[in-house]
């Protein structure tokens, strides 16, 4: 059993909101119960960043295809 101390108790529930950072969905915010590791989206995948103590919102960062093109 783990003791903390009063007040740093993890949180019962956290929340299911999540922000798109960068990319086509630059800062949309939408609820989602599935946090995958990873969405993928037109030109490139929304990985899975980390969670704001502030609002408690789960970040996506953009991260574009590496094109073939060079």
């Amino acid at each position: 059993m783990m003791e903390y101390v009063p007040g740093a108790e993890p949180e019962a529930e956290q929340s299911d909101e999540v922000e798109f950072l960068g990319g086509p969905r630059n800062g949309r915010r939408e609820h989602r119960r599935d946090r995958p590791m990873a969405l993928p989206y037109a030109h490139g995948a929304y990985r899975r960043g980390v969670r704001c103590a502030d609002d408690g919102a789960l970040r996506y960062i953009w991260v574009p295809n590496v094109s073939t093109d060079r």
